[in-house]
């Protein structure tokens, strides 16, 4: 089983295709996105003063930077390989998890915000226009994030949504060492 996440993806009109919001030179495509790495990473791992790899967050305020361009949409993602999950900021994000992966796949497309709000007409656009290219289902919040919750719970039991004791974070980063272990 792969982990699931979220990420923030934006339609560009003038090159036809969907690009992520923090590199706009990174094309996504209907297959399993591999990480690249300019200052040449190798294995499993990162580079500690590396910042490759791709970045998603089961938490919807940590996707709100990227999502400022009204053509952006969030999709669900699927983990591939070796994986860095790492507590939000305090100042912002405090209990939001932040992921660093070797690689995703593009899964469905969020249709709605947390509150029940359909998102921006440019939005719905460009989710429509992601579904057709790619032929991925649309879902709402709200279902996207029971799968996600269901989905983090049987691989390292913790909710992404709620704050960890420190027993729970203990165990947490031993269950994320065996995930990397195996990946």
């Amino acid at each position: 089983m792969n982990l699931l996440t979220f990420k923030s993806i934006a339609w560009d009109e003038r090159r036809k295709g969907f690009y992520s919001p923090s590199h706009p030179e990174y094309l996504w495509d209907n297959g399993i996105a591999i990480r690249d790495c300019v200052r040449g990473c190798q294995g499993r791992q990162y580079d500690a003063d590396c910042r490759c790899g791709i970045y998603t967050s089961p938490n919807w305020d940590a996707l709100d930077e990227y999502a400022k361009y009204p053509n952006s949409i969030h999709v669900l993602m699927e983990i591939y390989g070796w994986l860095e999950i790492w507590p939000g900021p305090e100042r912002d994000l405090p209990d939001a998890f932040i992921l660093r992966s070797w690689g995703t796949k593009i899964k469905a497309i969020i249709n709605t915000t947390p509150e029940g709000e359909v998102v921006l007409p440019q939005r719905w656009n460009t989710a429509l226009l992601m579904a057709e290219r790619m032929k991925k289902p649309i879902f709402p919040w709200h279902m996207t994030k029971t799968l996600v919750e269901i989905n983090w719970k049987s691989i390292f039991d913790i909710s992404p949504y709620k704050p960890l004791t420190h027993v729970e974070k203990l165990l947490f980063e031993a269950r994320l060492e065996a995930w990397n272990d195996g990946n």
